[in-house]
């Protein structure tokens, strides 16, 4: 279910002839915010942030990326995602997703970089400032570099955005880390990510962090052989001393299933996909995404989205969320 992302871009035969083959443009839809499956006003200070893990393209049968990607696309225009973090984008799949989600969304590095975690976001409602990219590792410019027993290459994108509607700074971060080292995933929280996010915060930054975290809080994870220095969940509990975990912060208003990895089976196995927040953002619903287009799977994971706003005075139980 999970994959080493080096493994998998070695094991990958082009798929460069049918880049944008069957695939179906985003209509936009008309703006209403709060309107399930439709955006957020650009004069709103309401909009919806999604995390999805799409598989990399090594399946076959019915759920090779080929015949998956229109129930991608369904899934994201019937969710009417203002901001996604993608996970799992391998370098043939990357013409593929730039051809169905433009020009509706802009990418955070553009089209002539690539980036396996891409961040998306409409540029009616955000002005892009900034992008870029880190290692998640003991030498963050170094894409090459591989630490703490991680099984392979993991990277963490991010863009600086201006919210249109009230000129707020936002960053957002999205990530995809190990599978495998639990050491891998907690270090690439506490000495990497977490550093960052406070930066961010100490700026006045709005702050998200999405991704497949592969990783729960007091979940088995058979995937993951056990650390003696290390427990399930630690790099989940990390984020969570600086931001929200939106799936706590909303409360009774969630909407689907709570588990979202599932590999392609009727039962949902663990939550790993994550929207975090930083105080600012009051949250108004949660959502699983449990779209099966004609009876198919998009992934074998669901999308997960979160509707927020911003708000300057949030609710003293919003901030105790942590």
């Amino acid at each position: 279910m999970e994959v080493s992302w080096a493994r998998a871009n070695m094991g990958v035969a082009t798929l460069a002839a049918m880049a944008l083959c069957g695939l179906t443009a985003i209509a936009r839809p008309a703006s209403a915010a709060g309107a399930e499956g439709q955006h957020a006003n650009p004069q709103s200070d309401s909009f919806t942030i999604a995390t999805f893990n799409i598989r990399i393209d090594i399946d076959k049968g019915e759920n090779a990326w080929t015949n998956r990607r229109p129930r991608v696309v369904q899934v994201v225009k019937d969710g009417g995602f203002d901001l996604i973090g993608f996970q799992e984008v391998t370098r043939t799949m990357w013409s593929d997703v730039i051809g169905s989600f433009s020009p509706e969304y802009e990418f955070a590095d553009g089209k002539d970089k690539f980036g396996p975690n891409p961040i998306a976001f409409r540029p009616d409602l955000f002005e892009r400032i900034d992008s870029g990219r880190f290692s998640l590792s003991e030498r963050p410019n170094d894409y090459k570099c591989v630490s703490w027993g991680s099984s392979g290459v993991r990277v963490c994108q991010w863009v600086l955005l201006k919210l249109r509607s009230n000129g707020r700074l936002m960053r957002v971060f999205n990530m995809h880390p190990d599978w495998k080292s639990r050491a891998a995933r907690t270090e690439g929280m506490r000495q990497l990510v977490v550093p960052k996010v406070r930066k961010a915060k100490a700026s006045g930054e709005l702050v998200v962090l999405t991704g497949d975290m592969n990783d729960m809080v007091g979940a088995v994870l058979p995937w993951s052989p056990k650390d003696p220095k290390y427990a399930v969940g630690d790099s989940i509990l990390l984020a969570k001393s600086e931001l929200r975990d939106s799936f706590d912060a909303v409360g009774a208003a969630r909407i689907g299933p709570p588990l979202s990895s599932h590999g392609y089976s009727p039962k949902a196995g663990h939550r790993l996909d994550y929207v975090f927040l930083s105080d600012e953002f009051r949250v108004l619903s949660y959502r699983t995404h449990d779209d099966r287009p004609g009876g198919k799977f998009p992934s074998d994971h669901d999308a997960v989205s979160v509707k927020v706003a911003i708000a300057s005075d949030v609710p003293d139980r919003q901030s105790k969320d942590r």
